[in-house]
């Protein structure tokens, strides 16, 4: 019934991994373990090879750092995908996907249930930030830890190893194809897994925030709330400040400066409060000077 499909750090899946997804997962499964060992596939590449040798109809993409507590979780996902509305469902995600790259939680309108482990510190915590009633919430996009999508719309789309390199935005990508496509997503409270990460923000990721946020300009920002158009405003500057926050370490003063500057003069909507033209004129004054 559905195919995991795994790129893999090493050869094989750890064997307390493949034992947990035996005793949890309630229905026929596969293993599509894509061996990443020398690092020579980007996430795009390794994902589109797991779909082509998949022969269940539910694809379920996932990290190979993660545990299952919840039993028969196969069975939900099956009970989620009768719904042939449904696109992709996912452990969290949130209902606005910003015009500013960033990250998908940079706004307040998201929604997680997720148990985080970090091993150096020997620390466990569960992540429950739910807002709605019931084992779902229809959001925009859906984190890349864990996150399923039915076979036959890979007929429609595909994870875009021409666009993107490295391994981030492929989970805010397939989501934007997939919104485009008239495919609804969730965030679903009734799988929780355990993750030994938090993941990591680096310079391969800030990289591919600004391709994904060129690649779909015109089509962001997607929203599921009612914004007024200042509020809206107002969430994008704090989204795009988020982001330039993120870049300080590999970026100089004058290449962030430079950055804003080119986001804010794309920002259309900005052109309506005088506080863009204020930010402009800071931005390149800081961009040329400094």
């Amino acid at each position: 019934m559905i195919s995991l499909i795994i790129c893999s750090r090493t050869k094989n899946i750890s064997e307390s991994l493949l034992s947990n997804i035996k005793v949890t997962i309630g229905v026929p499964f596969e293993l599509v373990i894509i061996d990443n060992t020398r690092n020579e596939l980007t996430i795009f590449q390794a994902y589109n090879i797991g779909v082509s040798k998949s022969i269940y109809p539910y694809l379920c993409f996932m990290h190979d750092d993660i545990l299952f507590h919840t039993f028969d979780w196969g069975k939900a996902v099956c009970r989620h995908f009768e719904d042939k509305e449904i696109g992709a469902i996912g452990i969290g995600g949130s209902k606005y996907l910003s015009y500013m790259p960033g990250t998908w939680w940079g706004s307040d309108f998201w929604e997680l249930n997720i148990i985080h482990t970090d091993k150096v510190q020997n620390k466990t915590t569960l992540d429950a930030v739910i807002k709605t009633e019931g084992n779902k919430s229809e959001v925009t996009a859906i984190d890349g830890v864990w996150f399923c999508i039915p076979k036959e719309l890979f007929r429609q789309i595909k994870f875009d190893e021409v666009t993107f390199k490295g391994f981030h935005h492929y989970d805010l990508d397939i989501c934007m194809q997939i919104v485009l496509n008239k495919y609804k997503i969730y965030a679903v409270f009734d799988i929780l897994i355990e993750h030994f990460s938090k993941g990591t923000i680096n310079e391969s990721w800030t990289e591919n925030a600004l391709i994904f946020q060129q690649k779909w300009r015109i089509n962001l920002p997607v929203s599921l709330i009612n914004l007024s158009t200042e509020d809206q405003y107002n969430l994008e500057l704090k989204i795009m400040y988020q982001y330039l926050d993120l870049i300080k370490n590999s970026k100089s003063e004058k290449n962030i400066n430079k950055i804003a500057l080119k986001l804010l003069l794309k920002y259309r909507p900005g052109f309506r409060f005088l506080h863009t033209s204020l930010l402009i004129s800071q931005f390149l004054y800081k961009s040329l000077i400094k």
